[in-house]
């Protein structure tokens, strides 16, 4: 009968160790199950999720801003890159991310000038540079319509070919991808 109270009164001692190293960790910040190193190693698991370092952003101090970019004004404000934008949800998106979780697409938000100038992007040349890539899309897309790279030698070779003038190379795939890549 003492064997059964001992074996349960371990098992108590136990979990209760479990439990306790489990909730500081999560405590501070962490989401990782520490159950079960406090339930096999006690009070040294307790130790050491007491001398883990706290896993939340600071909301006191300021993030970290180098002299060189900004001035003394905005000292002591959060930074975001510029790359990174932020939904109308309110999450923080890396630049990467052409869509929110949400639905919304990072064009979308960026077409608001005060949100634009207030993370320092410059709408106009956003603008410049969707023209540019626009009016390079329309050159390929024209010069694919007239001629086709033999994909061999590199040689310019009428759209009305089918065999490279130069290394008489059969580039009929190479014309039905253009096609297809411009919608020819």
């Amino acid at each position: 009968m003492s064997a059964i109270i001992s074996i349960a009164g371990g098992l108590f001692w136990c979990c209760f160790w479990g439990f306790v190293t489990d909730s500081i960790i999560k405590n501070k910040g962490y989401y990782s199950n520490w159950f079960w190193w406090g339930f096999f190693f006690g009070l040294i698991a307790f130790v050491v999720a007491l001398c883990q370092p706290e896993n939340k952003p600071s909301t006191n101090q300021p993030l970290p801003v180098e002299s060189s970019k900004f001035d003394k004004s905005d000292a002591g404000k959060a930074v975001m890159p510029t790359d990174d934008w932020k939904c109308s949800c309110g999450k923080m998106n890396p630049s990467y991310v052409t869509t929110c979780t949400c639905g919304v697409q990072r064009d979308d938000v960026l077409t608001d000038d005060s949100y634009a100038q207030e993370i320092g992007v410059d709408l106009e040349e956003e603008a410049r540079k969707k023209e540019g890539e626009r009016k390079e899309y329309e050159r390929l897309r024209n010069q694919a319509m007239r001629f086709v790279n033999c994909p061999k030698c590199g040689t310019k070779n009428s759209n009305k070919r089918e065999i490279c003038v130069n290394c008489f190379e059969n580039f009929a795939d190479e014309k039905e991808r253009l096609k297809k890549l411009y919608n020819l």
